[in-house]
């Protein structure tokens, strides 16, 4: 009311039920919180409405939203640890959830310390490499661990293994000599075992 030329107010705020704007989220200005300790990502928000002149007011800073994604371990992408010192294998995987089909990772990949699996060495096919330069043969192998779900990994490629070799052996009495008269040459053969 106006008196005396003076504005007072005569009743505080009230709603005005003819006019309203309608509040508004928007997800693409905000990220995804991690609750690792409940186990979901929560998509986060700002809630806004837009005013007679369809200005943006916002009137929250990024904050939780309904749209929570579970938690789960996944090794995918994770590489696991080999100790061959221990001669054990950790294996590591992250915390990762899913938006429709897509896999996204909450975390990094990390050594999982209840689980190791022992180093095991297996045979290639041919078994032996031979060193006819040096006369020495050597097992051919790879190293390998096996997972929780029976699946066997290799960790390498088959080589020459170090931890045995075999001396050639030049055998002659099973094998006939060879007299070359033009060359006046005897030639001793043998067998390599």
């Amino acid at each position: 009311a106006e008196i005396d030329g003076e504005t007072l107010s005569i009743s505080g705020c009230t709603n005005d039920f003819l006019d309203y704007a309608t509040i508004q989220a928007i997800k693409s200005d905000c990220g995804i919180r991690h609750d690792f300790l409940n186990h979901i990502s929560i998509l986060q928000e700002k809630l806004y409405y837009k005013d007679k002149t369809d200005n943006t007011v916002y009137i929250t800073e990024c904050q939780d939203s309904d749209t929570r994604y579970q938690h789960y371990q996944t090794s995918a992408g994770c590489i696991p640890v080999i100790n061959t010192a221990q001669g054990i294998v950790i294996p590591q995987s992250r915390v990762a959830y899913k938006i429709g089909s897509v896999e996204f990772y909450a975390s990094e990949c990390r050594a999982d310390e209840t689980d190791q699996y022992e180093i095991r060495e297996a045979f290639c096919d041919p078994k032996f490499e031979h060193d006819f330069v040096n006369n020495v043969s050597y097992y051919r192998t790879y190293d390998y661990y096996v997972n929780e779900l029976g699946e066997t990994n290799a960790i390498n490629e088959c080589s020459r293994s170090a931890s045995a070799s075999f001396p050639h052996i030049f055998e002659t009495s099973d094998c006939s000599i060879i007299n070359d008269d033009e060359l006046m040459q005897t030639r001793f053969r043998s067998k390599r075992q």
